[in-house]
């Protein structure tokens, strides 16, 4: 399925792969799946800013229309905060975190919400301050994880319902202040 909100990010990721470079990057697309998803910081794991995501170009981008919007909501009058964060696309998902550091899901191609998980430690510096999320790809044992902070702790939840991963940490996170 054609994902648009991919092709944005896409679009405002991929100045390197114009021109030269994009025969060397399919190439290297071919041999490694990272590409075909947006599950890394920055693209994959080398931080290309690459999709293999072809169907936009200069001949076209003026022809790009808004295909849904999605307010994550946790943006509060009685705070300042910083999105520093990189979504992520997995298997047709996206992947985000709001103004309140509560970690979303939607379905990318059409917006539809499909989970929240709001985390039961607060970001202490009151700035709604996320660095990045990271996916953990399931083994066909166990599923999927969405690895992400709020203040000093790490959380892993499931990539499918949101739910914590008890297993994980001491019931579902770890505190990172601790040795």
């Amino acid at each position: 399925m054609f994902h648009r909100l991919l092709i944005f990010f896409a679009l405002i990721f991929l100045g390197s792969s114009c021109g030269d470079n994009r025969k060397d990057l399919n190439k290297l697309v071919e041999e490694n799946s990272n590409y075909r998803n947006w599950s890394h910081y920055l693209g994959d794991p080398a931080r290309t800013h690459y999709s293999t995501l072809g169907h936009i170009d200069t001949s076209n981008v003026q022809d790009l229309k808004l295909s849904w919007t999605y307010k994550s909501g946790g943006l509060s009058d009685e705070r300042n905060t910083q999105i520093q964060t990189n979504p992520l696309i997995v298997n047709d998902v996206f992947y985000g975190v709001n103004a309140a550091n509560s970690l979303f899901a939607l379905d990318a191609a059409n917006g539809k919400h499909l989970w929240t998980f709001a985390p039961t430690t607060a970001d202490a510096t009151g700035l709604g301050l996320s660095r990045g999320l990271m996916h953990w790809p399931s083994d066909g044992k166990n599923p999927g994880r969405i690895l992400f902070t709020s203040g000093y702790s790490l959380y892993a939840i499931n990539e499918q319902n949101g739910e914590i991963i008890a297993e994980f940490g001491e019931a579902g996170s770890v505190d990172l202040r601790k040795e």
